[in-house]
């Protein structure tokens, strides 16, 4: 996965759906947040489409920001941000259907 995309995510979102990802474990939260981080910062079509605020607190949480590095340091936070890009990454899954959808019309 040097280029993610779309079905990456969704991939690394599959472990955990909307329920479990708001009761997982702390140490589950933390290893899906940094396998997160660290596809959000890789060169790619669709992460030039994510919303700056996730690549910036990707890139700043990785560059060792002490800042960045602090507020992640709270369960809450990760799973905050987790939850806001599973929202995300399904927006755009809906997107891709209806599109494909449409396009068999």
């Amino acid at each position: 996965m040097d280029h993610p995309d779309l079905d990456d995510y969704i991939k690394l979102f599959g472990l955990y759906d909307g329920e479990k990802l708001h009761a997982a474990e702390a140490e589950g939260i933390e290893l899906l947040f940094e396998q997160a981080v660290r596809m959000i910062v890789r060169p790619s079509e669709f992460n030039h489409r994510l919303p700056l605020p996730f690549i910036e607190a990707a890139d700043n949480y990785l560059s060792g920001d002490p800042a960045t590095r602090k507020h992640f340091q709270y369960e809450e936070n990760r799973q905050f941000m987790l939850s806001d890009l599973y929202d995300f990454i399904q927006l755009q899954a809906l997107r891709r259907a209806r599109s494909s959808t449409n396009l068999q019309y």
